[in-house]
């Protein structure tokens, strides 16, 4: 057979692409030959010329024999090949899906996974894949997993394994594990905050994190919001750092006001860097500003008036609300002696506050 020759061998075979499409060697090859031999050459020099019969053999379930590990890890190369021959995604994946259940004894290795095979596994009809989902979910839930495991596959970002996990809050299957999970993110982030340089807060482990995050309760996200909340207050050597962690997390915190004088000392540390920095700031920013109410209850000693008043002004268009909050306070425009903010304090509507 030509085709368990070198592709070198092949390739230079006079009208090979005829002989490979012949009705006799179709059903020769059927009786022959195994994935093995022709899947492999999809990635080689003969790709091309093999590409239509292997087209032709998933379309006629023509291969008796997969090698399954390889097109877990070579899909995207599979659908390359065959789709200018008539077979599209579905097509292939109903027929790959009659190997669930040899597919499912490798889901506990999801880094060797093909991404777009994932995705399209978890976006497949609920008939389809059912051992291989199962497996992936109890791997992802694993009880014997602990915090530190859960920081690892956090920092390791692979992403099959955040398509797990937003496959499992999409389907709102329970986490067993739960807890690990919101201990490992919040100690994830302190680590980043904290200048932790084995922990990077790129597009990858962003993804990692929502996914997870989206896979607990509100209850827990609740928890992972309170938590976050005492991480904001805290007194990071890299405030930039912490600015990246409140621009993709700070919904997650329900209450920011400062609880004693200490945070709200913090605070206007905060507030005076999204002053000078403005461009790294921008969602902090508005998640700051829609916290307004919350931020100008606390009752503020004489000498945090003198620095909150200092760094609102300066706030006046990057966070409108804030400013309008503090312009009600009778102490704020007797600290800032500007026309404009007692013309702001008039607008804002009914009155001084004290």
């Amino acid at each position: 057979m030509a085709l368990v020759l070198g592709q070198q061998a092949l390739v230079s075979i006079s009208d090979i692409d005829k002989v490979l499409n012949s009705e006799v060697f179709k059903s020769l090859g059927n009786a022959v030959l195994l994935s093995t031999k022709i899947l492999s050459l999809l990635l080689s020099e003969a790709a091309d010329v093999v590409a239509p019969y292997v087209a032709y053999l998933i379309m006629k379930k023509g291969i008796g024999s997969l090698d399954v590990v390889w097109l877990l890890q070579n899909y995207s190369s599979l659908k390359a090949a065959v789709e200018p021959h008539g077979v599209n995604p579905q097509e292939i994946l109903n027929w790959f899906n009659g190997w669930d259940a040899h597919a499912g004894k490798h889901a506990d290795k999801p880094q060797i996974i093909d991404a777009k095979l994932s995705e399209a596994i978890f976006t497949a009809p609920e008939t389809q894949f059912k051992v291989f989902k199962e497996a992936s979910f109890k791997f992802l839930d694993s009880s014997d997993r602990s915090e530190e495991g859960w920081k690892k596959i956090i920092v390791d970002a692979w992403p099959q394994v955040a398509i797990i996990a937003r496959a499992m809050a999409d389907k709102s299957v329970p986490l067993a594990s739960a807890e690990p999970i919101s201990d490992a993110i919040v100690a994830t982030l302190s680590d980043y905050v904290h200048s932790d340089e084995s922990v990077q807060l790129n597009n990858q482990t962003l993804a990692m994190l929502n996914a997870l995050l989206q896979a607990l309760d509100e209850q827990l996200r609740h928890v992972v919001g309170g938590r976050l909340r005492a991480l904001f207050y805290s007194d990071p050597k890299d405030i930039g750092r912490l600015f990246e962690v409140l621009d993709s997390f700070g919904n997650l915190i329900l209450d920011i006001q400062p609880a004693n004088s200490e945070e709200a000392t913090r605070l206007i540390r905060l507030l005076d860097y999204i002053g000078r920095y403005p461009d790294a700031t921008q969602r902090a920013a508005s998640f700051l500003d829609g916290k307004a109410e919350q931020l100008s209850r606390f009752r503020y000693s004489e000498r945090l008036r003198e620095g909150m008043a200092s760094v609102v002004t300066k706030l006046e268009n990057r966070t409108p609300r804030i400013f309008k909050k503090f312009a009600r306070k009778s102490w704020f425009t007797s600290l800032f002696k500007s026309k404009t903010s007692k013309e702001i304090a008039e607008e804002v509507g009914d009155g001084i506050e004290e």
